[in-house]
This record gives structure tokens, sequence and C-alpha cells, in this order.
């Protein structure tokens, strides 16, 4: 009797390939083509991100050297510089941070908009993280380009 049992729960665990797709982790071929997000959220915020080929460097927070693999992001929270009304805008140096963008799923996801929350992979100062928390990075697939948007 037991080993029918057995022989019952061998069969019944079968794979099914179709099942066994992580729709979290799976990524879109349209968000791969957006390379970078640029978005001035205030006349004193700008939020903006580059797909890293592997080869870049950046400082962290604490002055290491950091290295930005693959497909992570060098992201820029430039709360320094101002910008008027008519697009002058100072020029004060700001060293992006390493990040992860991940998908937030709590947040509907379309055929034409996914939406990815700013996890920072290098150090950061809590200023940084508290913004970056506050923000998701939403891809328009249809228009390949990505934006900034407050949660």
């Amino acid at each position: 009797m037991a080993m029918i049992l057995s022989l019952c729960v061998l069969f019944s665990c079968g794979s099914d390939d179709d099942d066994s797709d992580d729709l979290v982790n799976l990524e879109l071929p349209q968000e791969e083509e957006i390379g970078s997000f640029s978005t001035r959220l205030s006349p004193t915020l700008l939020i903006a991100g580059v797909r890293c080929e592997g080869n870049e460097t950046t400082t962290d927070a604490t002055g290491a050297q950091v290295g930005c693999e693959k497909d992570n992001w060098l992201v820029t929270i430039d709360d320094v510089n101002t910008c008027t009304t008519d697009g002058i805008c100072t020029e004060v140096a700001v060293t992006p941070f390493v990040a992860e963008l991940d998908r937030n799923d709590r947040v509907d996801v379309s055929d034409e908009l996914t939406f990815f929350e700013i996890d920072p992979v290098s150090a950061v100062t809590p200023n940084q993280a508290e913004i970056a928390n506050d923000y998701l990075v939403r891809f328009e697939l249809d228009d390949e380009r990505a934006t900034v948007i407050s949660r």
C-alpha cells in the first residue's frame, strides 16, 4: 500500500515547464532596449540612470571605488543643483551610485507599463536612500522610454 501511495505522489509531482516560469524575474525584451532615464521632478530634484555595460566605475558614499556590473544601473539623485523655470541650472557634479532596478509587483503591470524600485547596491547616503525609496522608475514599453514617478 505504501508503495502505491509513493508511486501516486511521484506521478502527481511531474514537472510542467509552463508552470515553472517565475513572472517576478522574467525580463521583457522591450525593457532591455531602454538604456537610460532622466526625470526632473522639481527645480531641486533630478533622478537619472544609465544601464551599465559592465566596465563602469563610480565612488560610493564611503569613498570606495565600486564597479557596475552589466545590466545594473548608475543612478544619480541630484538634490544639489537647482533649476529656474527658464531651464537654467547650476552645475555642481553629483556622483552616481550603483543600483538594481527591481520589478515592483504591487503596481499593476500591463503590456505597456512596468514599474521598478531603485535598489542601491553600493553605499549611499541616508538622504539618497530615502529619496530612492520614495520613487519608482516607470518603463513605457510602447515608447521605449523610462521616467521616474512618485510612489
